[in-house]
C-alpha cells in the first residue's frame, strides 16, 4: 500500500506539473521556487509569510511563485525567458539536508541551472545525518553549491548558520520568515480552552510516548482539559485558497489555548505570534532548539525544556499558566535587513 500511494502521488504530481501555467512575464521578475502544497502547515505559512514580506517590500516586481512538483518545468521555463534584472529565491523551511531528499535535489537541479543569476535561499535549517549517507549527500550539495558564485544561503539559526558556511561562502543569518508575521489578530481575546498539544508523529519525533504520558497525567490532576492536535493535514497539491483557510483555521485553534505543548518548531512560532504560552520540547535534529536559543530564549511565555521528570515538569506547567505575557512586545523587523540588504543590491 505505501509503493502504491508513492506511485498514485507521483502520477498526480506530474499531473499538476503538466497543468501548471506560468504568470505573464514582466522585466523585472522574482521567481520564487519550491513553494509548499503539502500538507503541513508551518510550511504553508513559510509560503505566505514569504510572499507578504516580498509584496510589502518589492511590489513594484513581478512575484512569480513555482510550487514544489513545477520544479523541471519552470526550469526550462525560465532558462529560455529570463532576463538580466530577474531574481530568483528558494522557499525557505527545514530541507536542506539528506532528511527531505527531493527537496534537496530540486534545490541542486535550481541552483546548477541558473549561475549567471543571483539566487538567494530562503531561512533554513540544516540537517546531514552522521552517517555514509549524510556524508555523502553532504559532499554533493557542497559540491554543487560552491560551483555557484551567485548563491547566498540564509540560515534561520546560528547553528545551521556554522553549518551552511561549510557549503558556500556567501551566507546570511535572519529568523524564519513566519516570525514576520509578528502578531496575529485575536490574541488579546478570552482564552476558553486550556491546553493544545501540537506533537509530531514522522522522522523527526523525539519525545516518547511515555514522557506524553507524564504530561497528560500532570494536566489531568490540575482538572485541566487538553486536545491532541498537529501542524499537519493529509492533503497535498494545496492552492492559495486552502492554503490561506487551514492557516486561519490552525491560528485560531492556538487563539483559543491557554497553553500550547510542542516537538514542533511552527508550534512554537505560532505561539509566539499567538501569544500563547508555549513548552517546547526537542525533536531529533536539533533544529527547534536552535531557533529557541537563537530568537526567543529570552521571551518569558516560551519555555524550552531538556529534562523530563515528574517535579520539573509540575512546576514548568504551574509557571507557564501563570505567566504574564507581554502582549506589546513586537519582534525586531530589522533582524529581516539581510534580505533587504540583498535584494537591494
Amino acid at each position: 500500500m505505501v509503493i502504491l500511494n508513492k506511485i498514485e502521488s507521483k502520477f498526480k504530481a506530474l499531473k499538476h506539473e503538466k497543468e501548471f501555467a506560468f504568470p505573464q512575464i514582466k522585466h523585472k521578475n522574482i521567481y520564487l521556487f519550491s513553494i509548499t502544497t503539502f500538507g503541513n502547515i508551518g510550511d504553508l505559512a513559510i509560503v505566505e509569510a514569504e510572499r507578504k514580506f516580498l509584496n510589502d517590500n518589492y511590489s513594484d516586481w513581478n512575484l512569480i511563485l513555482i510550487p514544489d512538483y513545477a520544479t523541471n518545468k519552470a526550469v526550462k521555463f525560465i532558462k529560455e525567458n529570463i532576463n538580466n534584472e530577474d531574481l530568483i529565491l528558494i522557499h525557505g523551511g527545514g530541507n536542506v539536508g539528506n532528511l527531505y531528499p527531493k527537496a534537496e535535489r530540486d534545490r541542486r537541479k535550481i541552483i546548477k541551472s541558473f549561475k549567471n543569476t543571483r539566487i538567494l535561499s530562503l531561512p533554513q535549517s540544516v540537517y546531514f545525518s552522521k552517517d555514509v549517507r549524510g556524508d555523502f549527500e553532504l559532499k554533493k550539495s557542497r559540491h554543487v553549491y560552491s560551483k555557484n558564485k551567485n548563491l547566498t544561503l540564509i540560515a534561520r539559526d546560528n547553528n545551521s548558520l556554522k553549518k551552511l558556511k561549510k557549503l558556500n561562502q556567501k551566507t546570511l543569518l535572519t529568523p524564519d520568515i513566519v516570525f514576520y508575521f509578528n502578531k496575529i489578530k485575536g490574541y488579546d481575546l478570552d482564552r476558553k480552552d486550556d491546553v493544545l498539544f501540537i506533537l509530531r508523529n514522522d522522522n523527526e519525533k523525539q519525545v516518547s510516548d511515555a514522557n506524553i504520558n507524564k504530561i497528560i497525567g500532570i494536566l489531568r490532576q490540575k482538572g485541566l482539559n487538553y486536545q491532541l492536535s498537529d501542524t499537519t493535514v493529509n492533503e497535498n497539491f494545496i492552492q492559495e485558497d486552502e492554503r490561506k483557510r487551514l492557516l486561519k483555521d490552525k491560528f485560531n485553534q492556538f487563539l483559543k489555548s491557554k497553553l500550547v505543548i510542542t516537538d514542533r518548531l511552527h508550534g512554537m512560532i505560532f505561539s509566539y505570534l499567538t501569544r500563547t504560552p508555549c513548552m517546547v520540547i526537542a525533536n531529533n535534529n536539533g533544529k527547534i532548539k536552535a531557533t529557541y536559543n537563537t530568537w526567543l530564549k529570552d521571551i518569558s511565555f516560551i519555555k524550552f525544556v531538556d529534562r523530563f521528570n515528574i517535579q520539573n515538569l509540575n512546576e514548568i506547567v504551574d509557571y507557564m499558566l501563570s505567566v504574564k505575557v507581554d502582549l506589546n512586545k513586537d519582534f525586531d523587523s530589522d533582524l529581516f535587513d539581510p534580505i533587504k540588504d540583498w535584494m537591494n543590491k
